[in-house]
């Protein structure tokens, strides 16, 4: 036993007398990281060239070989230090930056915006040189582009005599109406690039309102009216079968004004308020049954000068009664009409442009030249003098938008002489500071929208 542990002893002291000269853990990985950064997001224009510098890194332990990954929308498109690319498309893309050596890679994820060219922004619809022509300035931009329309759709005109445009934001597209000849198309709204030449059943188109709806779009004129589904891209004419036609026609003599308003239901029309030229009365139609006239009898016999929907039911209502214009605020839904309101000192004309602000109630109307009032509903009428007097002398407004977002009232006049005669003021609606004049940007305006989107 005693031989046994001296053995053992042995054995642990040659053991301890051995020299340990490994390296074993000395070759630590080259590990990356990043010592500046990328923004998250960047800004290019189309057919640009977007140049981007690979953001600084380090290693640690050891520096080895660096490769480079540029992605844009998944795929690569450089394995280049420093980003190079032609901007293609429109939208935003996701990209990322992969910096790699043979231990590991790191990464950076951005995005990459390429702006359509008609993003937010005005668009105007004017008469030019016997023609119709399309205009229109970002909401940041300097200043507007002229004759969008025939620049991206030089092969299919459109007609001499503009009558209206319309944006339906939930199909992404702007309806353009003109006649002589009778042409309704539907363009890609933040392209312009035609999408289709519609089927217009009717011999008149004379204005087109969206009235909010997200896929229904109204046409009037020659006193019929027309509506388009705007998903289908058909034509429907329940309301003017209903009036004139010869199985259910009810009211064969109608003559209907280019002025209408629609109450909304998830999203899409209850019914149509719409008014008679010939018997100066209001017709309603329920969508699913009839059409009554026996309602807003207080305006019969009036003839209609602006009507504009405020909330769910509630209409005002400019009428004119022989010399005097008149106000009402009608409910649809009751058949309620609220107490008349004299505006023989308003200022209000036959030449007069209205635009109502729905969130104040506040009416904002012309002298037919180009000053500008505003009228507030519930002061039940007290006529206030001008707030705004827009342009040039000899100049005359064409007609006005709300961008409640922004806080901009935009004001669309037509200069009194010149080549392009189409001007827009922008102002800021709260202090009514002049923001922006920019003149001579279209032929003779005949309507301004605003397009959010």
């Amino acid at each position: 036993m005693r031989k046994l542990i001296y053995l053992l002893l042995s054995i642990c002291t040659c053991v301890s007398c051995i020299d340990d000269e490994s390296k074993l853990g000395t070759n630590a990985l080259s590990t990356l990281s990043f010592v500046t950064s990328l923004n998250e997001s960047y800004i290019c224009e189309h057919n640009n060239q977007f140049v981007l510098t690979a953001p600084e890194t380090k290693q640690e332990n050891r520096d080895k070989t660096l490769s480079y990954e540029w992605q844009v929308n998944y795929k690569v498109v450089s394995t280049a230090k420093d980003l190079n690319y032609t901007c293609e498309g429109y939208g935003e893309f996701p990209c990322r930056l992969k910096i790699s050596n043979e231990d590991g890679a790191i990464f950076h994820e951005f995005t990459l915006k390429i702006p359509y060219p008609y993003e937010k922004g005005v668009m105007l619809l004017s008469r030019y040189d016997g023609r119709s022509m399309m205009s229109f300035r970002g909401a940041n931009d300097a200043s507007f582009i002229k004759d969008i329309y025939r620049l991206h759709n030089p092969s299919v005109e459109l007609g001499k005599e503009p009558k209206g445009i319309a944006y339906n934001e939930r199909m992404e597209c702007v309806y353009i109406a003109t006649e002589n000849p009778l042409r309704v198309v539907k363009v890609e709204h933040n392209t312009m690039d035609l999408l289709d030449v519609l089927p217009y059943p009717e011999e008149r188109v004379e204005a087109l309102f969206t009235l909010r709806s997200m896929y229904t779009l109204y046409f009037t004129g020659g006193g019929r009216i027309v509506k388009l589904d705007c998903g289908s891209d058909t034509f429907e004419n329940g309301f003017q079968q209903y009036l004139t036609g010869e199985i259910m026609g009810m009211f064969p003599d109608a003559y209907l004004a280019n002025n209408i308003v629609s109450p909304l239901y998830a999203g899409e029309p209850m019914f149509t308020f719409a008014f008679d030229t010939n018997s100066k009365s209001f017709l309603l139609w329920d969508e699913d049954s009839y059409v009554d006239d026996y309602v807003c009898l207080e305006c019969q016999g009036m003839s209609l000068v602006a009507m504009f929907l405020r909330n769910t039911y509630d209409v005002v209502l400019v009428m004119k009664d022989g010399d005097e214009f008149k106000i009402f605020e009608y409910n649809i839904n009751y058949d309620d009409t609220a107490p008349e309101v004299s505006a023989t000192s308003s200022g209000m004309n036959d030449k007069s442009v209205f635009m109502l602000d729905e969130k104040k109630g506040i009416l904002y109307y012309t002298d037919g030249g180009n000053n500008i009032f505003r009228y507030n509903l519930i002061s039940k009428g007290n006529f206030e003098p001008s707030d705004y007097t827009v342009g040039n002398d000899g100049d005359v407004i064409q007609g006005m938008l709300l961008d409640q977002d922004e806080g901009k009232l935009y004001v669309a006049v037509n200069a009194k002489e010149g080549d392009y005669r189409g001007c827009v003021c922008c102002y800021n609606s709260v202090t009514k500071e002049l923001l922006w004049e920019e003149r001579g940007v279209a032929g003779e305006i005949v309507q301004m929208i605003y397009k959010d989107k």
